[in-house]
């Protein structure tokens, strides 16, 4: 039944052990309500209040039993009702339910009241998988392609695509021809690049190599001959001065 059948049972138990041997009943809508004695009770709402944490995630609910008390004792019988609620340990609370009549009990005039019990369901959290394993890192210095592209009269090739490709960034050459892009294989060799210019792809492989005098990269000389229809090129690894 769960954890709210759980505490309309215990309610029910903790009823009929006061007002014993009166009957105390659960309705599921298969009462025969024409005769009724004793008491009845009847779940008629289950609120969500909210989520606490409580040795875990925690659903609080709040559950309302509407409880009946019928026959010549029904007075009686709905204070000890009252009484044995206020004392319960089941940190419930009665309230008086005089505007509110149940449905098919008009043949069967009644004592009311409300029970309003706090319900706690535990929730079910993810959680990250466990790692059986240490973590291996690898980690990658990424530098900067300068380059400039010259056809076979070593003038710029302006609007030219010019594509990395390990990974697929792309950059446009300048009016003077020049392009930059990031890569991560200057470390360990030259970069593979694609350049698209007037319907014509070629592919080649930059390095970039220091200005003479210092550390720093010059920019690679990539010299295309648009002419040619053919899938190749060549690069002149030389530094701009």
């Amino acid at each position: 039944m769960g954890s709210s059948g759980d505490v309309l049972i215990s309610l029910v138990d903790l009823l009929a052990a006061e007002v014993s041997p009166a009957p105390v009943v659960i309705d599921v809508g298969q009462l025969d309500r024409t005769d009724l004695r004793g008491t009845v009770v009847r779940p008629v709402a289950l609120e969500r209040v909210g989520r606490s944490r409580r040795g875990g995630a925690i659903l609080d609910l709040e559950l309302t039993l509407e409880v009946t008390t019928h026959g010549p004792e029904a007075l009686a019988t709905i204070e000890r009702h009252f009484v044995t609620i206020e004392q319960s340990h089941l940190a419930a609370r009665a309230e008086s339910s005089f505007d509110r009549r149940p449905s098919g009990f008009d043949a069967a005039p009644a004592l009311r009241l409300l029970v309003v019990a706090p319900v706690s369901v535990s929730l079910t959290e993810p959680r990250a998988p466990l790692v059986t394993q240490q973590p291996v890192v690898e980690v990658h210095f990424v530098t900067q392609l300068d380059g400039v592209l010259l056809d076979t009269e070593n003038l710029p090739i302006a609007g030219a695509v010019v594509r990395l490709a390990t990974t697929g960034v792309t950059s446009v050459s300048d009016k003077a021809g020049r392009f930059q892009l990031l890569t991560t294989t200057g470390a360990r060799g030259p970069a593979p690049i694609e350049v698209t210019v007037r319907g014509h792809r070629y592919s080649t492989e930059v390095e970039p190599r220091p200005t003479e005098g210092t550390s720093t990269p010059g920019p690679a000389m990539v010299v295309l001959d648009p002419g040619d229809r053919r899938h190749e090129s060549r690069s002149d690894m030389r530094a701009e001065a």
